[in-house]
């Protein structure tokens, strides 16, 4: 996904790999960045008015050092969150009732960014375990947000064992599940899929740039997962409308 500042929506297709039927839902996401961090409560307010179950937050970056980074906002070093100190209670109101978002999803990478290359060094260097930075980071980011999931935007790497790896401790030992966002390299996500097995919980296809000939009703076998959401790219990067209608599921 390009890192220029804009918001896509996804939808979800109920394009449903044989393997997981009891997996088939309606549901919505929206991809935000800036907004979603800096814009206070009238842009989580908005959110919740909207329809989307998903809520994206968009990109994180992993430094060579572990730093994280939302886009170019620094959020989480060496173990601690360091970020807005009022975007934890924000990001809380945003799933707190009358609302219609139930899952936050951290989406790590983009195009041009090294965040996979970044990722498999540092677990060649220091593994996966609860004194690695990846881990203390994560977590702490995880605490910080209350995410469900992180999201896998790679584009550039490609490393089944790094990503494998990264995949599992943020599963196994975080209790994060995992979400795809890819547009080519059908073989690399199948395997890292059959790698990571039910940690994985869905696609988001991308469906325009250099995705843009992919089918989300023809690839749910080929891209091995439970389910499909098709991503495209829309408008540029302001709150979405309290108007904003979830997706229609079609078959």
């Amino acid at each position: 996904m390009h890192r220029t500042t804009r918001l896509s929506l996804c939808l979800l297709l109920a394009a449903l790999a044989p393997l997981f039927p009891s997996q088939a839902r309606a549901d919505s996401a929206i991809y935000g960045g800036g907004p979603f961090y800096s814009g206070g409560t009238t842009v989580i307010d908005d959110l919740r008015a909207s329809g989307f179950t998903t809520v994206m937050l968009w990109s994180v970056h992993v430094q060579s050092n572990g730093d994280l980074y939302l886009n170019d906002k620094l959020i989480v070093s060496n173990g601690g969150y360091v970020g807005d100190s009022g975007w934890p209670s924000r990001l809380t109101r945003l799933r707190t009732a009358p609302t219609s978002v139930t899952r936050i999803e951290l989406s790590v990478g983009s195009a041009g960014a090294t965040d996979f290359e970044n990722i498999k060094a540092l677990i060649n260097s220091q593994g996966t375990g609860s004194d690695s930075i990846l881990y203390r980071n994560f977590q702490a980011l995880k605490n910080a947000t209350g995410a469900n999931a992180v999201n896998f935007d790679d584009e550039s790497a490609y490393d089944l064992a790094s990503a494998t790896a990264f995949g599992k401790m943020l599963y196994d030992s975080l209790g994060l599940a995992i979400t795809f966002a890819p547009y080519t390299q059908v073989t690399f996500w199948k395997t890292l899929k059959a790698n990571l097995g039910d940690r994985v919980d869905g696609v988001y296809l991308q469906v325009y740039d250099g995705g843009a000939g992919n089918d989300p009703k023809s690839r749910p076998t080929a891209w091995a997962s439970p389910s499909i959401r098709a991503c495209g790219a829309d408008t540029a990067a302001t709150a979405p409308a309290a108007t904003a209608r979830p997706a229609s599921t079609v078959a």
